[in-house]
């Protein structure tokens, strides 16, 4: 079980109709620094309601004061719950967050972002140094050092990314699904080809096709890809992968 868990933050009424996939997100994005760098287990939890399909996201328009944090952290089963509220604009960002502890019930930090989207970005492992020392103390140089880069620079390729993890989840056997995310892998890819992430999301959908033994398939995605992030990784490991099977076919 997760010592951090990450919800969606609340909206103001003026971001509704712009920011709920990233109000839903930048808790998930948060959470995955966190994970990644070792710092803090943490996870993201959506806010769901019944709709005819199943279940839909949902994003609140409220303070963070509003939020009901014991009762999350109740249906959770965590130690600490990340909440808070975003505003977000072309030209600004603003964010009021807070940091809640079950055994002490009470909020620990109150982490607080106010300027341009791009700022946002550059302060965000900031944010998670803060956080992650707020639940375990002093971290140690070498967590500190893997936190200490933002996942990208580039407002459009992060929007991006947040739209793929909005979409991933769903039934990824069905084109229309693969397609939804992949649209944004590669919209996010053409923004930024040096983040990390979002070849790394494309690269698990194309793993998917191969254990489904859609190699073909799966040598489409990694070309599209490829032309986007030509010097990823990742995609370079597909590429020697399905090169190898195709190659002797």
């Amino acid at each position: 079980m997760p010592d951090l868990w990450c919800i969606p933050l609340n909206l103001t009424e003026n971001s509704l109709h712009v920011g709920s996939i990233i109000a839903r997100r930048i808790p998930d994005v948060l959470a995955r620094m966190l994970r990644a760098s070792g710092a803090v287990d943490a996870d993201w939890a959506p806010l769901v309601v019944d709709v005819e399909e199943g279940l839909g996201y949902v994003v609140t328009v409220a303070t963070a004061d509003d939020t009901e944090s014991r009762q999350h952290l109740g249906e959770l089963t965590g130690e600490y719950l990340l909440f808070g509220q975003l505003d977000v604009s072309e030209e600004r960002l603003w964010l009021d967050t807070r940091l809640f502890s079950r055994r002490r019930d009470e909020v620990l930090l109150y982490p607080r972002f106010s300027g341009t989207r791009e700022a946002f970005l550059e302060w965000m492992p900031e944010w998670a140094h803060e956080v992650a020392e707020g639940i375990r103390g002093p971290l140690p140089a070498e967590i500190a050092e893997r936190l200490a880069q933002p996942v990208t620079r580039v407002w459009d390729a992060f929007r991006f990314y947040c739209n793929a993890l909005d979409n991933y989840g769903s039934d990824l056997r069905d084109p229309e699904w693969e397609w939804r995310v992949m649209i944004q892998v590669y919209a996010a890819l053409e923004n930024d080809p040096d983040f990390t992430w979002p070849a790394e999301l494309g690269v698990q959908i194309a793993n998917g096709c191969i254990a489904a033994g859609e190699w073909e398939h799966a040598s489409d995605l990694e070309h599209y890809m490829s032309e986007r992030a030509p010097a990823s990784p990742a995609i370079a490991a597909l590429r020697t992968k399905i090169t190898a099977r195709l190659g002797g076919a």
